[in-house]
């Protein structure tokens, strides 16, 4: 990423060369703004390429205005719409049976933003499964050896190009202690809706029962609540034990297993992106000071993974309709300011609108009728999201605003944790489904 924002500040160069000024203070100014909102929507090219290579289950231009990228990119000001696309121009040079592209174009992404780690297992089993060994064909050990090093010699390519000039002024503890911030803890300032959002939740609501029913004493409750304060660093738990850094990363890998063992067994191309964004949301749950946007990566890879038979299909659309939902909703806080505030809201509820024809249309198409069917549990917790809206937005400030300024960031995170856990469940059971519908189809 670095080599990225240095081929930037050529231009920045010659629209406004005060902004390379190195300056303990952040420079602002209108044209400084306008060139880095441009190269966002510029670079938003490598989205929509990388969409339309992968045949999306919908159309690349949702893909683009995904409402939550809109917010992260666009408003909050990130560059992951353009790391997303390189991700789906991978995915898609697996399904082309282009192993080395697909290596390269994720070894790529790695480097520039560690957030795609979550992939890393998984492109490792079934690069080496499928390329190396050359599975369901027979191979020999030099021949194996060979395509190793080739593709090994790729990788450490890319890696040195990006290391490189760290190692070279010795700057690779800082890199490495910037990119694993550990001792920030386990949940954001803001919890991500992920597992250890409901955890930290359920701590703090056995230890307000605790404190209700004068144990306080007895369990050691005193003093200010903790994990609520909006500020980054360890927050001890009250109640529940402590989890370490590695004890996420032996979870997330424990949750991938199912998918890297059938990977190993029979590596499909056509099951790889459902298979990716498994993993992906296994990582976003369990993972380590996980931030809200990690879950768009998982999110995209499954608009862009088209079932087509029927089961697949069904169970696409109420996946989408309930993950993008709550994944939405969920990167709302970071656009807090009033003037932004209807803005932000629009985005999503409009995003919501446009994805529902989508889906029927697909289904009409592949099923022969166009009805969502919904469960009837999803279909109450996605129109739940305007009662939360309600209560955030107009209960809390005229009820509780100044004794519980948390309780909306709170109430955001449980409740888009609830139905991205639910989200992800449907994407094991979707990976699962074209497993098998590549198997019935032997299609190795």
């Amino acid at each position: 990423f670095a080599w990225f924002e240095c081929a930037l500040s050529f231009g920045a160069r010659e629209v406004e060369p005060a902004m390379l000024t190195l300056s303990p203070t952040p420079y602002l100014s209108q044209r400084t703004r306008a060139y880095q909102r441009a190269t966002v929507m510029l670079t938003d090219v490598f989205l929509a390429v990388g969409a339309h290579c992968c045949t999306c289950a919908l159309p690349a231009t949702l893909v683009i205005l995904d409402a939550g990228l809109l917010l992260v990119d666009h408003v909050h000001f990130q560059y992951n719409g353009m790391l997303i696309g390189i991700l789906l121009l991978s995915l898609s040079q697996i399904r082309a049976e282009r192993p080395l592209c697909a290596a390269a174009l994720y070894t790529l992404v790695l480097n520039m933003k560690h957030l795609f780690l979550f992939a890393a297992p998984l492109y490792f089993i079934y690069l080496l499964r499928r390329f190396v060994l050359r599975f369901p064909a027979s191979t020999t050990y030099a021949l194996a050896a060979r395509r190793l090093l080739v593709i090994g010699s790729l990788v450490m390519a890319i890696f040195a190009l990006s290391f490189g000039p760290f190692a070279y002024h010795k700057q690779l503890p800082q890199l490495l202690a910037r990119l694993f911030p550990f001792g920030r803890g386990l949940t954001h300032a803001y919890w991500a809706p992920n597992t250890w959002a409901l955890y930290t939740f359920t701590d703090k609501l056995a230890a307000a029962f605790g404190k209700a029913a004068g144990l306080g004493r007895v369990l050691a409750l005193e003093g200010q609540a903790v994990g609520t304060g909006g500020l980054i660093g360890e927050t001890p738990l009250q109640l529940l034990p402590q989890v370490s850094p590695a004890a996420t990363a032996a979870l997330v890998l424990l949750a991938q297993v199912p998918v890297l063992l059938s990977t190993w067994r029979t590596p499909r191309p056509q099951a790889f992106g459902a298979a990716l964004a498994v993993v992906g949301l296994c990582a976003f749950l369990l993972g380590y000071h996980v931030h809200e946007k990690a879950v768009l990566p998982p999110l995209l890879i499954l608009a862009c993974v088209p079932p087509t038979h029927a089961e697949g299909a069904r169970l696409h659309a109420r996946l989408m309709t309930v993950l993008s939902a709550a994944a939405h909703v969920a990167q709302l806080p970071l656009v807090f300011g009033a003037a932004e505030y209807l803005a932000s809201r629009a985005m999503v509820a409009l995003y919501a609108t446009a994805l529902k024809p989508v889906l029927c249309h697909r289904l009409h198409a592949i099923c022969g009728d166009d009805e969502l069917r919904l469960r009837p549990f999803e279909l109450g917790y996605v129109y739940g999201f305007l009662a939360l809206e309600l209560t955030c937005s107009v209960a809390h400030p005229l009820l509780v605003a100044p004794r519980l300024p948390f309780v909306p960031l709170m109430l955001t995170s449980v409740y888009c944790a609830v139905g991205i856990h639910y989200g992800a469940f449907l994407a094991y059971q979707l990976w699962a489904i074209e497993v098998e519908h590549t198997r019935d189809k032997k299609d190795l």
